[in-house]
């Protein structure tokens, strides 16, 4: 016997990651707003582009201690908002929470920072970029160059994501699958399912059984067989 699939939540992840990334773009323009009024001199030349449409990248960087400033924080933003923010809320990020659904670990249960940060380092190029972030003092075209690498693997995760979210039985992403968790409605008690999944076990096991002695011949009145019938004790 077949179980029904299970309830995926598929158009909930997909508006909750949207949402996540808006709030993520916010704080992010935010950062680069503030630390654009400690200084004169911005992280991007603008004028560079204005004035010359066969500029090189590194051109571009007219602040490079302000470029490692953002670096590092926007990453920060990044741990915050997809590791810190889930962990306190039980595998919830802000999307999540307004679509109520949650993320758990394979046992049903909140994931640990390990599984975060799986999850993250999969959808967030900032967490690979803060060690290689040392690259913008050392070689900056590097630096920009990874950057602009990660910007485009990020964007083939998520196209990869988004489609095996689709597709998949479980709905479960690549970040699923690495870190070993899945998505779930905030109301899922992995007690009651367990409970409820040894129940439809043992009613499927009895089911089962009953069918077998109905067509099992040696099966029928063999209560009513005596030891003096069989001829070999005589």
């Amino acid at each position: 016997m077949q179980t029904a699939p299970p309830k995926t939540y598929k158009f909930e992840r997909i508006v909750a990651v949207i949402l996540d990334l808006i709030f993520f773009g916010i704080g992010s323009s935010v950062i680069g707003f503030i630390l654009s009024l400690t200084t004169d001199t911005p992280v991007i030349d603008i004028d560079t582009i204005l004035e010359n449409q066969n500029f090189d990248l590194v051109d571009l960087v007219s602040n490079p201690a302000l470029l490692f400033a953002q670096t590092l924080l926007i990453a920060a933003l990044g741990f915050f908002l997809f590791v810190f923010v889930p962990y306190k809320m039980k595998g919830q990020t802000l999307g999540k929470k307004l679509l109520r659904i949650k993320v758990v670990n394979e046992l049903g249960h909140a994931p640990t920072v390990k599984q975060l940060l799986k999850r993250g380092i999969m959808v967030y190029e900032y967490f690979i970029l803060v060690p290689a972030s040392i690259l913008i003092f050392i070689n900056i075209n590097a630096y920009l160059s990874l950057e602009t690498l990660l910007s485009t693997m990020m964007f083939l995760v998520y196209f990869i994501a988004f489609f095996m979210i689709i597709g998949r039985y479980d709905a479960r992403g690549p970040h699923d699958l690495i870190a070993n968790t899945k998505v779930v409605h905030v109301d899922f008690d992995p007690d009651v399912e367990l409970k409820q999944a040894a129940t439809k076990a043992k009613d499927w096991a009895d089911v089962e059984m009953d069918e077998t002695d109905e067509n099992d011949p040696w099966a029928k009145d063999n209560t009513t067989w005596k030891k003096d019938d069989d001829p070999w004790e005589k």
